[in-house]
């Protein structure tokens, strides 16, 4: 616990709220070439038994997209806290080795990273109220340098009145664990033409923070940024709770 805390100090997580924080669970499987039949036949089967719908243990799964056509993301214990995290239920022995035998083999690569929800720089709740769960999700991760001052979060806040200005909706996550990262991530409503877009991104921030701001801001940035990837998220209703 020491650990994390101070990881979150360096991070420039404000630790008065920690206790409070809403935080994002996710992890992503990359699957041996020639056995993604196999693993979604198997994992299938696992989530039905193990992670039914309405349970703590609740799973939404998604396939990505782009260069990560082999993985597959998991999500679970959306918008709890540290304290509900920790009160969770364990794995029951049965569902360890259900795992073990059946899925693990198929499994290349794997990854668990928690985030925190920040709605001081979100437009959007984390938990959406969408009726179309199967909804084509659009995700900017940025590799952090290790604790960027506070003039890289000037820059980030400012983005939550430029997509409302653009009627876009965001969410904003930032890693605990694992590689820092932060993650702009946004609900494509209406598919991908809502990508379709002809207003370059300079002249509507130009427009709320004054003429070449963009450029400016964008560099500030850029200084704290080790690389980005793009990437799409599609859900996978079959292997979702249920």
């Amino acid at each position: 616990m020491k650990k994390l805390l101070l990881v979150l100090c360096l991070a420039g997580i404000n630790l008065s709220g920690f206790s409070q924080a809403v935080t994002y669970h996710y992890k992503t499987y990359k699957i041996k070439m020639g056995h993604v039949p196999d693993f979604r036949s198997a994992f299938e089967n696992h989530v039905n038994k193990f992670h039914k719908l309405g349970l703590s243990n609740e799973v939404t799964t998604y396939v990505h997209s782009n260069s990560h056509q082999s993985e597959f993301h998991l999500s679970m214990r959306v918008g709890y806290s540290w304290a509900q995290r920790q009160a969770g239920p364990q794995n029951s022995a049965e569902q360890n080795n259900n795992w073990e035998i059946n899925i693990l083999p198929h499994i290349e690569e794997q990854t668990s990273v928690i985030l925190v929800y920040h709605t001081n720089y979100s437009n959007s709740p984390l938990i959406s109220d969408d009726p179309n769960p199967n909804r084509l999700i659009l995700t900017m991760s940025m590799t952090l340098k290790f604790a960027p001052p506070q003039e890289f979060w000037d820059v980030v806040a400012k983005h939550k009145k430029y997509w409302g200005k653009k009627g876009q909706s965001f969410i904003v996550l930032q890693s605990v664990t694992g590689t820092s990262t932060l993650k702009f991530t946004r609900s494509l409503r209406n598919g991908a033409k809502e990508l379709d877009d002809t207003i370059p991104n300079r002249e509507p921030w130009d427009e709320l923070y004054g003429k070449g701001s963009y450029d400016q801001d964008m560099a500030i940035m850029r200084n704290y940024i080790i690389e980005t990837d793009s990437y799409f998220l599609v859900r996978h209703p079959t292997l979702s709770s249920k």
